[in-house]
């Protein structure tokens, strides 16, 4: 069976302080609820996967920034999550960002790649060589893939298009500024 994966970051500074022992166990406390209150709300099977304390480590101009995080990564099976649901959880997330004094929350929704022995055995990828009449064609497929994984995800009985349109509109505006960021 498919799985869809739900990640979700969080740094424990605000400015260059570290927030206390007790905010950040009530800050872990807070998201793990909001995930979990929102999968069982939609009587969602999940399975938490991994939780835990890092490092987070960031470029900022020439300086890089460490700052202690927690992660928590929860597993339902794929057609679990929709649009509406990560649109509740942003607006979650979002509202214990504020509370818990901090620029953002990484949310990540995504179809995880398991390697396994057998993918080493199939040997090393090999580049197809395509004539130019192909090259539009290369060049937009990772842009459909994406817009149909969006679609499909988002796209249910209880989506209207015009929502699904916003919301698309949303991740793109969302993962152009990630990669602006990302890219500076």
């Amino acid at each position: 069976m498919s799985t869809t994966s739900i990640t979700v970051s969080f740094g424990f500074n605000i400015g260059q302080n570290t927030m206390s022992n007790e905010k950040q166990v009530n800050f872990i406390e807070d998201v793990y609820s909001a995930v979990t209150r929102l999968l069982a709300s939609h009587h969602a099977n999940y399975q938490v996967v991994q939780a835990g304390r890092v490092m987070g480590r960031w470029q900022d101009g020439l300086n890089l920034i460490e700052e202690p995080s927690y992660t928590l990564t929860v597993a339902v099976p794929s057609g679990t999550v929709n649009g509406t649901m990560v649109s509740y959880l942003r607006y979650r997330l979002g509202g214990l960002a504020k509370v818990y004094d901090q620029d953002a929350i990484a949310l990540s929704v995504y179809t995880p790649q398991f390697c396994t022995e057998e993918d080493n055995y199939n040997g090393v990828p090999v580049s197809m060589d395509t004539d130019l009449s192909m090259a539009s064609e290369v060049l937009h497929e990772p842009l459909r893939s994406a817009v149909e994984n969006i679609l499909e995800f988002w796209v249910d009985d209880d989506c209207a298009v015009n929502e699904a349109l916003h919301l698309i509109q949303q991740a793109v505006r969302n993962n152009v500024a990630d990669w602006d960021f990302m890219n500076k």
